[in-house]
């Protein structure tokens, strides 16, 4: 099965009460997949700037470190599309393999990184995936530190998914971060930016059977195609 998830932030004292929650009432093994919609969080900043920082940095790395290992000793598999809140040079510098058909980022043995503009075949289920939102608090961060300008896709990324969709008609799954324009404007009340005109795009140019996406810190179905997840778990049927 594939289940599906908005934002963790690094944070396993609220964001993540709901998946632990899941755990116990379900039944899984890693053939299970569980999709993290961006933000999430665990691979974090090692820079210091002080002294202090570097003792506090390291007791967060140890911390994080322990959050990886309960994803790693988890029954499922634990997949995520980047957010606008990761530490993209430490994402990154994780090994690339070829996971279901498509690229990811090995943060673990059993915890990947869905790259951008790829397209995976879980057990028969057409994912496409791409990652990145722009930070609204960007004035209250600092770049290389605690924002990196990562968290828009590159040229290159662009060209490479609209390459990876441009023999498809239809996919089962999208899932991104943010949410393609008409639902920006719509409903979140923020202005368009090029990574929602290119999910726009996608919109009308794909079919799909649902398309999930985090960000907006709430969780709401659109019609019956598009959801927005936080703080709860969903189970997609095919």
């Amino acid at each position: 099965m594939i289940y599906i998830t908005g934002d963790l932030h690094g944070d396993e004292r609220r964001e993540m009460i709901p998946l632990i929650e899941f755990e116990k009432a379900h039944h899984f093994t890693k053939d299970d997949v569980l999709i993290i919609c961006g933000d999430f969080g665990f691979i974090w900043s090692d820079q210091a700037r002080t002294s202090r920082e570097y003792f506090i940095l390291q007791k967060l790395q140890e911390h994080l470190s322990l959050c990886l290992d309960y994803f790693e000793s988890a029954p499922w598999t634990t997949v995520f599309v980047d957010g606008n809140h990761e530490c993209f040079p430490r994402l990154y510098s994780f090994p690339q393999k070829t996971w279901m058909d498509g690229q990811v980022h090995e943060v673990r043995n059993h915890v990947y990184h869905l790259m951008r503009g790829e397209l995976y075949n879980i057990q028969g289920t057409t994912v496409f995936t791409m990652g990145g939102a722009q930070s609204t608090d960007r004035a209250h961060r600092v770049e290389g530190y605690t924002w990196w300008k990562e968290e828009m896709p590159s040229d290159e990324e662009y060209a490479h998914a609209r390459k990876t969709l441009e023999q498809l008609s239809s996919v089962d799954l999208i899932i991104t971060h943010c949410a393609p324009t008409h639902l920006e404007k719509r409903y979140f009340h923020r202005a368009p930016n090029k990574l929602t005109d290119f999910l726009e795009e996608i919109s009308q140019q794909i079919t799909f059977k649902h398309w999930y996406f985090g960000h907006y810190h709430e969780t709401k179905d659109f019609d019956d195609h598009y959801t927005c997840l936080y703080k709860e778990v969903r189970m997609f049927k095919s």
